[in-house]
């Protein structure tokens, strides 16, 4: 979808960088962030968000299901998406809407995921 600002949050930064790049290169704008408390700092800036996908285990005081909780409430217009090697997330812990991908995914399906 042109013109859909993809914030990545992942704190692995190999993987953050080829999922970024992978996603400019299916046309979305992307910002990143390594982790929930820089990913909060941008959204509370003037950084336009339409979409916010996060890692789960983000090593840092807030998770990946807390941060999608917290963007929920405060821009309840971000739409959410969340992704774990380590755990599986049911619907009923995540926020409503909000989608999750099991490590490893492939690349498409997100992408695909975005557009719709």
């Amino acid at each position: 979808m042109a013109g859909t600002n993809i914030l990545v949050v992942e704190d692995e930064a190999f993987i953050r960088m080829v999922t970024s790049e992978f996603l400019r290169d299916e046309g979305f704008s992307v910002i990143e962030a390594e982790n929930a408390t820089a990913a909060l700092a941008m959204l509370e800036g003037d950084q336009e968000v339409d979409l916010l996908f996060t890692d789960i285990d983000l090593n840092d005081r807030i998770d990946g299901l807390e941060l999608m909780h917290l963007v929920a409430n405060r821009w309840p217009n971000v739409r959410l998406f969340a992704a774990s090697g380590a755990v599986i997330l049911t619907p009923s812990a995540m926020p409503q809407r909000a989608k999750f991908f099991a490590k490893p995914y492939a690349m498409s399906t997100i992408a695909e995921a975005f557009r719709h």
